[in-house]
């Protein structure tokens, strides 16, 4: 990013080109010349102006004209609202990741940062510890209620959070209410986690997975939808996330320009942060605060390599010291990269390539010697292997098909895989315009939900279908693959679209939060097995009598 002065005072003109940068990172269309905007750099000039002010040098004239600009920055600034809220005995301990968040949050209520159609989402992800609750769950909901009268829908992982949210908002509400001129809090509503303003808006609070059927909200925060490790890897507890956001929550936003914002620590790639930022149906912005900027991607507040997030609150090098220790807690919750630990089934060390050579009809086989096996491709029997999910879109399960090789000399070499995100009668299609292209002596889907139809409707369309039979048991069932892959006999083909993408289900299986692929993988191994099942035992095995 082009440098550019915005302010007068330098550390205001730092924190306006960071904000600036989170907008040009996320491409948000923003007019830094408009009149909004240099309004917003005149805040930020004033905030720090007085930051830098001692009051007890001033003038009795000019300490009440100091105490009159502050108040009127309360109003317009969340920042200097949030650090009034700390008592003067505990003042707040600034950082510049605060005023970055405090700042976004003041233009998204100024409606200059917006994400599209949808208003302006957010994911906010960082460490704990960090004043995430502190600067976004428990004080912005009163300060956005004291702007605009309007609602606010706060949820977590459980009632006690919701609760105290609801009780601190409340506190503040009514402590500011007179500053900003506006109603007071209803009287008649006593409940911590649920309570209304005079004429005006509501707050609610609730348990992620708690109804708020009825309710609408301008704005919508989910702070932490998981509690630990156990919560995030319980692919039950994920679906139910997943459910109440796509069902429930994200229904309660009002029209117009609807604040979301999704707060938490990264604990699993499949986590809520996960999920909406890979909806490509509705987009979100992503502030990603690491504890400590390593040299993988550019830091919104422009750290070095090294650099802490706010070594300032006591967060050094001898606090992460332990958590260092534990690479999977330091990648995930400090990082905010959820790594999946490696699976234990597939190997990268055993994956093997060969390449199609289409001029001579051959196949080149490629060993880790450097010897390379040339193989006639019309000498192979063609078959394929379908993993068939129900529905379309990117919330869902991906269908795959995957083309397979045998050759006479006992070697399973993969083809091609596509794997796509359509439903039924897509699928259809698709398989119909795989099987008209490939020319399998047949295909095999499994006999269940999606494929059950599949298997129908192109056995009434004359092309040869066998049914696999479901099993549940997927470590089971991949059994076969294993011991393909193990002894050097399966191949993929190195021109593969995709093929990273797809090596990376072998590699995480059974921890990772897609398999679709492996399904196929352990279904061709399967049925190439049984097929296959005395020639192979021997090759690998050799004349036991055990």
């Amino acid at each position: 990013m082009q440098k550019r002065e915005y302010c007068n005072n330098f550390y205001a003109n730092r924190a306006v080109q960071t904000v600036v940068k989170f907008c040009e990172l996320n491409n948000i269309e923003i007019n830094t010349q408009s009149f909004e905007w240099k309004d917003f750099f005149s805040l930020k000039d004033a905030e720090h102006t007085l930051e830098e002010l001692d009051i007890r040098t001033l003038s009795t004239k000019e300490q009440i004209e100091v105490i009159q600009l502050h108040n009127e920055l309360i109003i317009q600034s969340y920042y200097s609202y949030f650090k009034d809220t700390f008592p003067s005995t505990n003042p707040l301990i600034k950082g510049r990741h605060i005023e970055l968040l405090c700042d976004i949050l003041t233009l998204s209520v100024k409606g200059l940062i917006k994400t599209g159609g949808h208003g302006t989402n957010i994911v906010i992800n960082m460490p704990p510890r960090h004043l995430k609750s502190t600067t976004i769950t428990n004080a912005f909901p009163s300060w956005f209620m004291l702007k605009t009268q309007k609602s606010v829908i706060v949820t977590t992982y459980g009632d006690s959070l919701a609760e105290k949210s609801g009780a601190l908002n409340r506190d503040l509400y009514d402590r500011y209410h007179q500053l900003f001129n506006v109603n007071p809090i209803n009287p008649s509503q006593k409940s911590k986690a649920v309570w209304g303003i005079l004429g005006g808006g509501r707050f609610i609070g609730s348990p992620i997975d708690g109804k708020v059927t009825g309710e609408g909200a301008d704005l919508l925060i989910i702070d932490d939808p998981v509690k630990n490790r156990k919560d995030a890897n319980s692919v039950v507890r994920r679906e139910r996330i997943k459910e109440a956001w796509e069902d429930d929550l994200r229904t309660r936003r009002h029209p117009g320009n609807p604040i979301t914002l999704i707060v938490m620590t990264r604990w699993h790639e499949a986590d809520l942060a996960g999920i909406v930022l890979d909806d490509k149906s509705e987009k979100f912005a992503s502030l990603v605060l690491r504890a400590e900027q390593d040299s993988n991607d550019e830091d919104v507040l422009g750290r070095k390599t090294g650099e802490l997030l706010w070594s300032e609150g006591g967060f050094n090098e001898n606090y992460f010291k332990p958590f260092k220790m534990n690479k999977r807690t330091w990648a995930s919750l400090y990082q905010q990269r959820p790594t999946v630990e490696e699976g234990d089934h597939f190997k990268q060390q055993y994956f093997k390539y060969f390449r199609v050579n289409s001029t001579n009809g051959t196949l080149s086989l490629f060993e880790e010697d450097g010897v390379v096996k040339e193989r006639k491709l019309n000498q192979c029997h063609k078959f394929i292997t379908v993993d068939s999910a129900m529905k379309e879109g990117s919330q869902n399960d991906e269908s795959v098909v995957s083309v397979w090789l045998e050759t006479p000399e006992l070697e399973l070499l993969l083809l091609d895989s596509v794997h796509q995100r359509i439903s039924i009668p897509k699928q259809v299609a698709l398989l119909r315009a795989i099987i008209t292209r490939e020319r399998p002596y047949t295909t095999y889907i499994e006999d269940k939900q999606g494929g059950t139809f599949l298997v129908q409707k192109l056995r009434e369309e004359g092309y040869a279908i066998e049914e696999l039979a479901g099993d549940t048991d997927k470590i089971l069932r991949a059994e076969a693959s294993v011991n393909l892959y193990e002894n050097g006999r399966l191949y993929h083909n190195m021109d593969i679209r995709d093929l990273d993408y797809l090596e990376k289900q072998l590699l995480v299986f059974p921890n990772g939060s897609n398999d679709d692929f492996v399904d196929t993988v352990a279904y061709a191994g399967k049925v190439y097995m049984n097929r296959n099942y005395t020639d192979i035992h021997h090759f690998i095995y050799g004349n036991s009598k055990n």
